[in-house]
């Protein structure tokens, strides 16, 4: 039938080993880097103020996902903390999405999210050059601006419209090309995120 017909381009690919076999590779290196995250990650988690601390000792150990199809293309997924209960999310998810970029997003939602109001909404503008998410489903990981919006440029509707949600995602990115780089990326935007709740 036509519509499982291959181009001579996908058919190339189909019987290149060395390009299948380079992909693998490649998804190997980036679990690898992944897991390396736990290090940093965890002496920002050991800096969290004592309201924080019961939720992000909740969480399990770090936990790489892989998939195929975000949006059509390859991606793998760092969680931790990744504490998704029925009545709180603290999570910190790391993203290296084939194709596009490197990004870390901080998630809070329920308890978690609550013992941080109302303070962090008033202190979010601190970090004018990070993103929010704007998207009803705290699922979608792109950079549209129906899902991100850059911090600084939202106004005072917009800002209450996000409280109301009951959850709350602020993120960053980088390109593909600071892949090397990602452990003290995260570390960076870890860092910047206590400016949420110093005292």
């Amino acid at each position: 039938m036509k519509e499982h017909a291959l181009t001579e381009e996908e058919s190339n690919y189909l019987a290149d080993a060395q390009f299948l076999l380079t992909k693998r590779r490649v998804v190997e290196k980036n679990t690898s880097l992944l897991y390396q995250l736990e290090y940093p990650i965890g002496k920002w988690l050991g800096k969290l103020p004592a309201a924080l601390q019961e939720f992000s000792s909740q969480s399990r150990e770090g936990k790489v996902s892989i998939g195929e199809n975000y949006q059509g293309l390859p991606y793998q997924i760092y969680d931790y903390p990744r504490n998704f209960g029925p009545k709180s999310t603290f999570a910190l998810r790391t993203m290296i999405w084939w194709g596009n970029h490197l990004s870390c997003t901080l998630q809070l939602a329920g308890e978690a999210l609550q013992q941080l109001e109302p303070n962090v909404w008033d202190r979010i503008a601190q970090l004018a050059d990070c993103y929010i998410g704007v998207n009803d489903d705290p699922w979608e990981h792109h950079f549209g601006e129906d899902n991100y919006r850059r911090i600084g440029e939202l106004d005072t509707e917009e800002y209450a419209t996000l409280k109301s949600r009951g959850f709350l995602k602020i993120s960053t990115k980088w390109p593909l090309e600071l892949r090397a780089e990602l452990p003290s990326l995260v570390a960076e935007f870890c860092e910047s995120l206590r400016q949420l709740w110093a005292d």
